[in-house]
């Protein structure tokens, strides 16, 4: 669906790229803002289409809250909100030598 997407905003001339990175790592951020950097130079639209949530089950199950773990909530934090506010302060400040915690 992604390349689906960059092909149609291709044939309006915009230069769109697809690229995924495991952003439960927390140097993802950078890395993503270097990569952003070397191919665009800047960024006009950031679409950022990462997140975690349980599966369909978890989520009607009477005891999903109680059976919530420790690793499945650090996951979730990790790919929810960490690395999307780094990512996007890595991308505001792209001449940064090392931004957020990567």
């Amino acid at each position: 669906e992604a390349e689906d997407t960059a092909k149609k905003a291709r044939v309006f001339g915009v230069q769109a790229e697809i690229f995924s990175a495991d952003l439960f790592n927390p140097s993802a951020p950078k890395q993503i803002a270097d990569f952003v950097a070397k191919t665009f130079g800047s960024l006009d639209i950031l679409i950022n289409n990462a997140s975690v949530y349980p599966a369909a089950s978890e989520r009607v199950a009477p005891n999903a809250f109680s059976e919530e773990t420790l690793e499945s909530w650090e996951q979730s934090l990790a790919i929810n909100a960490r690395a999307p506010f780094f990512l996007i302060q890595a991308l505001a400040h792209p001449s940064r030598e090392s931004v957020g915690i990567g």
